[in-house]
């Protein structure tokens, strides 16, 4: 076996006195174990990962240099020396093999950052601005990246001579890195002047600049790098007006030096010569067998005779070329050659193609996906093996994999195959985390105690098998809850999803109203708040022929126009009482559980106007109720009848969906419609009857979207939404029927002032609700957090008695005065694990005369409950997702 170069290096620790006939006795010995010497600030923890593969395998040259690579790539040590130590030698050893350690010293580490010559920029932003913090090991290569830094943060604003050098320090156990910097002066914009520009004005070319001349909203800082933009600006201006020889031929800058200031002004004069305005002549094609002229000719947009703007033309070629591109013939080549008319000052283009047969999809890999399975992402990709190539599919397939919410990064590739006419699909991934645990509390969801602790366990990806599995407990005092839910996205191989879930929770529901007649409260009783029966006459009327004086009783159950006619009141208004405040001697609590389980199913079909979804589900569910029945006695008799005993509520809902969105969790574009009917009792028996009706609206569309810089773009999206719900009797059944409409204020609408009528406070007893919203929404970090301002408006009918589905407010009744409207702003996280919403709102009402009147905010009302003044806090956990 050769000598290996390093075998120098390498001290055998007791291999001579036990007698090895070889220098090399180390050789091909399993690795036990790797020790290091030396260790300072390392710890042993942090080199394990690296070193962990190694143990167990033969020291042979080629594994001993790929350990110390990986070493010294960890950029800790300055220097590493290794020793074969036989096992014999070390106390409580290994029985064979050999020990490998390493003799290391470290980098120095960091005591103090220090920065010299910085007059203008503080030293914490400088800190900022630098990698290497105090407690780093320092290298030469982190010192001339953070010089770099701190030299583009000076450029940024508007120094270009800074300087900057870094060094390291030694003084005793000071370990120093000093930085250096020969700030120079700062060059601020004085004036921006333009020579030889005729058909554009100084203002507007000086309006397409990103650079500015100083005045009292901007500082005017000169910047290189955005000069050398501004000419591709200002040339592109000249380009979409017809000027398609235009050029920045020069900028000069002047500078002027001003003693007394640590600043020198510039003067950027910017020469241009503008050539001649040309129209667009129109075009033709050669070569194209595969599509016809007019074919091709309709996907440009720009008519012969129109003033030529040569970035709407690009676009337009762009469009011809996608147009083979998207049908698999993506081999084809195709050119353009301009025609130029000089004498009518008119281009035309003439378009050759070279046409070749389609290309097919030899394979599809997926690459990065270490725990995702292939056969979730091959589902999500409209190609298979053999497939035609599609440019339009392939886009479709990455916005599925997108919608998955998996991967924080998808990068497809299209690489020529083993052959003419063939192409592999590669589509690069970056896993996210999709299983989380969370810790929190959460508010909103009881107006009595809205706030809860919770802790969930979830998995979207479950095993790696897209699949959703999770398990949610929540605790307040009074409410105990956990979920636990399971969805297939897929079953059978097939766009066919199904799902399951089971909760168990136990309520105390507070503030319920009790029977107060006699005999309970004795023989005489107290007047009754709560039966919403009994109305009594207010004065003396003669009604269907008899007397009655005020205070008696109104026969049978009057409507609301009997009321209003003959001015009726409930017994308990007329007697002095109401029905918003009743007395809390006449409340009571009571404790409620509730076991629910439920099955889910829908199918989504891809449709040309996007994915249709019918889906349906099923559910069951018991309630216990339980209190203290020689002490209380609720008014509603269900309640009592629930009464120590198990009551079924079943429900079967059916639904259907239209969407088209381009992404599900924070959209850009398209448009989603959806209808879902729950039925509730009536032909499936229980204790509760009635239908739910929810309707929703809702548009997505960019307004616009410009690149600003390279990592980020000036983005505007318009939301709006409509969403309609009603709480409706079987209508199936005849009116007489007892199954024809039962409810409990746990099943009538709510209005959250989260979720809807953001800002307002906690409304429930709803018979049906209408909340609209628009909304203006801007990234700020696309894929992090947006910043959303927003108009939104709501109304609730509520029911008047639970117990008669005719004593209701009805929407067509509903007036202006009845709205409630938000004006608000504030930021929207868009990442799945972190759904927060946080908001500034303004809330206002119209009165009947049509005035506006403005409702007083939690925040900043100046101590006046009745001012009128002041912001509301949004604060939602969470999202919708359908």
């Amino acid at each position: 076996m050769r000598l290996m170069p390093y075998i120098l290096l390498l001290t055998v620790v007791g291999g001579l006195a036990h007698a090895q006939n070889s220098a090399e006795w180390y050789l091909n010995e399993p690795i036990r174990d790797i020790r290091f010497e030396g260790l300072e600030t390392v710890t042993e923890s942090e080199l394990f990962p690296v070193v962990e593969p190694f143990i167990g395998r033969p020291f042979t040259e080629q594994n001993f240099l790929e350990l110390q690579r990986r070493l010294y790539a960890m950029d800790l040590f300055e220097q590493i020396i290794p020793n074969a130590v036989h096992p014999r030698d070390v106390p409580d050893g290994p029985e064979d093999g050999m020990i490998l350690s390493f003799e290391v010293q470290e980098r120095p580490v960091i005591t103090e950052i220090v920065f010299s010559g910085n007059n203008r920029i503080g030293r914490n932003r400088l800190r900022d601005a630098t990698l290497l913090k105090r407690g780093d090991m320092v290298t030469r290569a982190k010192l001339r990246i953070d010089e770099e830094a701190i030299r583009s943060l000076y450029l940024e604003q508007g120094y270009p001579d800074v300087s900057v050098r870094a060094e390291f320090i030694e003084e005793g156990d000071e370990k120093i890195v000093r930085f250096t910097i020969d700030e120079g002066k700062q060059l601020t914009i004085e004036s921006i002047l333009f020579i030889g520009n005729q058909f554009a004005s100084d203002s507007s070319l000086r309006g397409v600049m990103q650079l500015r001349e100083r005045n009292i909203f901007n500082r005017g800082l000169f910047q290189a790098t955005t000069l050398e933009t501004d000419r591709n600006r200002i040339r592109r201006y000249y380009t979409e007006r017809g000027f398609i020889d235009a050029e920045v031929v020069e900028v000069r800058q002047e500078v002027r030096e001003e003693p007394d200031d640590n600043r020198s002004y510039l003067t950027l004069t910017i020469l241009i010569d503008e050539g001649e305005q040309y129209t667009y002549g129109g075009i033709t094609f050669r070569g194209n067998t595969i599509f016809t002229d007019d074919d091709l000719g309709g996907l440009v947009r720009l008519s012969p005779g129109d003033v030529l703007d040569l970035n709407r033309f690009d676009a337009d070629y762009q469009r011809i070329a996608d147009r083979y591109y998207e049908n698999g013939y993506i081999f084809n080549q195709i050119t353009r050659r301009e025609i130029r008319d000089e004498e009518q000052n008119q281009v035309s283009f003439e378009v050759s193609i070279v046409e070749r047969n389609r290309a097919h999809i030899e394979n599809i890999i997926f690459r990065g996906n270490e725990k995702t399975r292939d056969f979730v992402l091959e589902r999500e990709i409209p190609l298979e093996v053999g497939d035609v190539f599609s440019a339009t599919r392939i886009r479709e397939g990455i916005r599925n994999l997108a919608n998955l919410q998996y991967f924080s990064a998808i990068a497809p590739e299209t690489p020529p195959g083993s052959a003419d006419g063939l192409m592999d699909l590669i589509i690069n991934l970056e896993e996210g985390n999709t299983a989380e645990i969370t810790f929190g509390v959460a508010f909103g969801g009881n107006q009595e105690f809205p706030v809860s602790a919770q802790i969930q366990w979830q998995d979207r990806n479950f095993l790696g098998r897209g699949q959703t599995f999770g398990i949610q407990a929540t605790a307040s005092p009074i409410n105990q809850r956990v979920d636990f839910n399971f969805r297939e996205r897929w079953l059978f191989g097939r766009r066919w999803s199904g799902g399951i879930n089971l909760s168990l929770d136990r309520t105390v529901i507070n503030n319920v109203p009790q029977d107060a007649r006699a005999p309970i409260y004795g023989s005489e009783g107290v007047p009754d708040p709560f039966n919403k029966d009994d109305y009594v006459f207010t004065e003396d009327t003669v009604y269907d022929g008899e007397q009655y004086r005020a205070g008696d009783r109104f026969p049978g159950i009057p409507t609301s126009d009997d009321r209003s006619t003959y001015n009726l009141q409930s017994e308990y208004e007329y007697l002095g009482g109401t029905t918003i405040n009743i007395p809390r001697e006449n409340l009571m609590s009571y404790d409620a559980y509730n076991i629910r389980v439920g099955v889910n199913t829908g199918y989504t079909f891809r449709t040309p106007l996007g994915r249709l979804v019918p889906r349906t589900s099923l559910s069951t569910g018991v309630r216990y109720i339980t209190y203290d029945d020689s002490i209380y006695r609720p008014f509603s008799e269900r309640t009592r009848e629930n009464h120590e005993r198990w009551r079924f509520v079943n429900t079967w809902g059916v639904g259907m969906a239209l969407d088209n969105r381009d992404f599900i969790f924070s959209p850009s574009s398209g448009y989603r419609l959806d209808q879902q009917f729950n039925f509730t009792g009536g032909f499936l028996l229980g204790e509760r009857d009635f239908v739910r009706s929810e309707s929703l609206a809702e548009v997505f569309f960019t307004l616009w979207d410009v690149p600003v810089g390279t990592t980020w773009s000036w983005k505007m999206v318009l939301a709006a939404q409509t969403k309609l719900s009603f709480i409706l009797p079987n209508f199936y059944m005849n009116e007489s029927n007892e199954r024809y409409f039962r409810i409990e204020d746990s099943d009538a609408l709510r209005l959250d002032g989260m979720f809807n009528s953001r800002g307002w406070p906690f409304r429930r007893g709803g018979s049906s609700t209408w909340n609209n919203w628009v909304e203006f929404r801007m990234p700020l970090a696309e894929q992090v957090i947006w910043w959303d301002t927003f108009f939104e408006g709501a109304v609730m009918p509520e029911f008047a008695n639970f117990e008669n589905w005719n004593d209701r407010q009805k929407l067509s009744d509903m007036e202006l005065q009845d709205w409630q409207f938000t004006i608000g702003s504030g930021i929207r996280f868009v990442i799945p694990q972190f759904p927060i919403r946080l908001y500034l709102a303004r809330r206002f009402q119209f009165d009947e005369s049509g005035n506006l009147e403005w409702q007083t905010g939690n925040l900043f009302n100046r101590g006046d409950p009745d001012s009128g003044r002041g912001l509301d806090l949004v604060f939602t956990i969470g999202a919708e997702f359908f």
